[in-house]
């Protein structure tokens, strides 16, 4: 009976504690209407772009419309202009030895109304650490690109964060007239 009673509060806490993630999460985006993410990354970056990918389809999923990939006069946008993947290693022997490396991914975006001004504009970094193995290259680059696609994932919901607290700063505030 006692463990009954205890799954039943488990139960109920874990009810709880999902419905306050659930509210916390919820964004404004999903209010915006139609949207566009916009690459302008070089072509020589082709293998970089997934972030864009990635955040078009984050941002058709929370607003439930397709996301454009050109800009469309009076919606709000986000136009990619740098992605970049780059391995550091902190030392020789860390390398040489534990063959470990950081994979580190930086974008650079800007967020645009839809009047087509600027409203945001900086750059993110992403990392994690990498154990390579030079005795199969095949292993090692489907390793390197699942850890590029987490990073890709991080990168996006972090635009997606700033986009949606810029939203929130600018969002009108009733006043109370007395």
């Amino acid at each position: 009976m006692l463990l009954l009673a205890r799954l039943a509060s488990l139960l109920v806490f874990v009810i709880i504690t999902g419905c306050g993630f659930q509210l916390r999460d919820t964004t404004m985006v999903a209010d915006l209407g139609q949207m566009y993410v916009q690459d302008e990354v070089d072509m020589h970056q082709i293998n970089d772009r997934p972030v864009s990918t990635r955040l078009a389809s984050d941002l058709a999923t929370i607003t439930e419309q397709e996301v454009l990939n050109i800009p469309k006069a009076g919606s709000m946008g986000i136009v990619i202009t740098r992605e970049e993947v780059i391995e550091n290693s902190y030392s020789l022997t860390t390398s040489l030895l534990n063959r470990q490396v950081e994979v580190e991914k930086e974008v650079d975006f800007q967020i645009i109304d839809e009047t087509g001004q600027i409203m945001f504009s900086t750059s993110f970094t992403a990392s994690q650490l990498f154990t390579t193995s030079h005795s199969n290259p095949r292993a090692r680059q489907q390793e390197k690109q699942r850890i590029i696609d987490y990073l890709n994932a991080n990168l996006s919901r972090r635009v997606v964060y700033k986009l949606d607290s810029l939203l929130r700063e600018n969002q009108p505030r009733e006043v109370a007239v007395q």
